[in-house]
């Protein structure tokens, strides 16, 4: 940000050198030097308001602003120099402002602001507007960044007619923390850029003095620092299992990048990998993620993959080990409550499992069924009593791992059997009997009447139903 001031004014915005009120008929804002001269700077823009300092505007019926050949000049003159006519708030008074959109050299000369009243002229201001050449900063960027861990000089000098005077402060108007930088001359060195400097403000300020205006003209110039880091990921080395023929997805995100990511790519055996008819890239700019699309992956698609991301002042790499993944563990799984006609099992939320669980299936039959035919079944062939005789179900996971099977025979010992799926097949089963009671006894979900738990016989889906019988 640039914005020029004068010590005699306060009013920084509109690069004016400006002096002491006037007590007469008619105002100016902002106040004039010596009474009727400002100073402005080339290509600013500037306003002069010209106040009637009356309730009752007899004497100020009329406001006009003129230039120095008498001609009026109004709210149509032109697109760069022209008048508005408002009310000064607070007071309510007439007020008609001289606006320069952007001042030009032609501009300088003499201005009268003339109140009439229905007869004749009651008041007059004029004034001299001196237009000034630029300065031109060493530095103009208002952002001035650096690598972390680097070291970084900013020119705060400026170069105008007459040579300006420098000086620098923080965003606060104090010199600058000496233990933090070094100042030279016109020059501010960090030694070594940390995150201490992100945002940092260094305030820039010329001082120019104009002797034959009797004028100090203080422009300031202010600075940001940035400080450029390499993009960051949660692990620099991480796997990812797929299972082929199947739609899968290699995801690389970044978790701190300044500025941020712009551009990712894959390399695969040191080739990019680019989109085409099997392969799609998608980059989240706002989330600093992408991924590689595979439509149909096969085992050529397994290995090794880099992400590369790249933020236009540095590059980061992960490296991502493409597996083929394999179906889930066995579930661990334990007895919760067992009642009359119900049993509810708590089964664990697996940990390190390559895909995620998608859902459990839970199968039970009569342990007295599986008795009767141990003798004459051996190995594989037991899966034909589970087929012929079991009730089996799939249920979803929900949050707290419990499920409740109903609808068991009162005293009768059961065997379950539970596995996990997961998008790469179905894991080893692990088998559990239990045994009914033969007394009245409500479950403890339903005592305890959780809204997050349900009976399975509401939400489950069976895949496969057999009638029991009693053997």
């Amino acid at each position: 940000m640039i914005q020029t001031a004068v010590i005699q004014f306060a009013s920084a915005n509109h690069s004016v050198i400006a002096g002491a009120k006037c007590s007469n008929l008619l105002r100016l804002e902002p106040p004039p030097l010596n009474n009727s001269r400002y100073v402005v700077r080339v290509d600013r823009k500037f306003r002069i308001s010209c106040i009637c300092q009356q309730q009752t505007p007899i004497n100020c019926m009329h406001l006009t602003w003129r230039n120095e050949f008498g001609r009026k000049i109004d709210s149509e003159s032109s697109n760069s120099l022209f008048t508005v006519e408002l009310r000064e708030h607070g007071s309510m008074y007439k007020k008609l402002s001289l606006v320069f959109t952007k001042v030009a050299k032609r501009d300088s000369g003499f201005y009268r602001c003339v109140a009439r009243n229905s007869r004749t002229i009651t008041a007059e201001r004029k004034v001299e507007l001196t237009v000034i050449g630029e300065i031109r900063w060493k530095e103009s960027d208002s952002v001035v960044g650096g690598m972390i861990g680097e070291s970084l000089t900013i020119d705060c000098g400026s170069i105008g007619n007459p040579p300006p005077e420098t000086h620098i402060t923080n965003d606060s108007g104090f010199p600058l923390n000496e233990t933090l930088f070094v100042t030279a001359g016109t020059e501010v060195t960090v030694n070594k850029l940390t995150n201490e400097y992100q945002d940092t403000i260094i305030k820039c300020i010329s001082v120019q003095e104009f002797e034959k205006y009797d004028a100090t003209v203080v422009e300031q110039h202010e600075i940001r620092l940035d400080v450029w880091s390499s993009p960051k990921f949660n692990k620099s080395f991480v796997e990812r299992f797929i299972v082929l023929d199947h739609v899968a997805q290699i995801c690389c995100n970044v978790t701190h990048s300044n500025p941020p990511v712009r551009h990712f790519r894959y390399l695969k055996n040191g080739n990019e990998v680019w989109s085409d008819s099997n392969r799609i890239i998608f980059v989240d700019a706002l989330n600093q993620s992408s991924c590689l699309k595979i439509l149909s992956p096969t085992e050529y698609d397994l290995g090794v993959y880099r992400c590369e991301a790249s933020n236009g002042k540095s590059k980061s790499q992960q490296t991502i080990i493409v597996k083929e993944a394999s179906p889930p563990g066995e579930v661990h799984v334990s007895l919760q409550d067992v009642g009359m006609t119900y049993a509810v099992w708590n089964i664990e939320k697996g940990f390190g499992e390559q895909l995620p669980i998608q859902r459990y299936i839970i199968e039970y039959v009569k342990k007295s069924i599986l008795e009767q035919s141990f003798d004459q079944m051996r190995g594989n062939k037991i899966n034909h009593i589970w087929l012929a005789h079991a009730v089996k179900i799939a249920v979803h996971l929900n949050k707290n791992g419990l499920y409740e099977i109903g609808g068991l025979r009162q005293g009768t010992t059961y065997v379950f059997r539970f596995t996990a799926e997961n998008e790469a097949g179905v894991g080893d089963p692990v088998t559990l009997a239990v045994k009914t009671t033969s007394k009245i006894k409500s479950s403890k979900l339903t005592r305890s009447a959780s809204a997050s738990i349900q009976q399975l016989a509401l939400n489950v889906f069976f895949l496969h139903f057999f009638q029991l019988f009693d053997f």
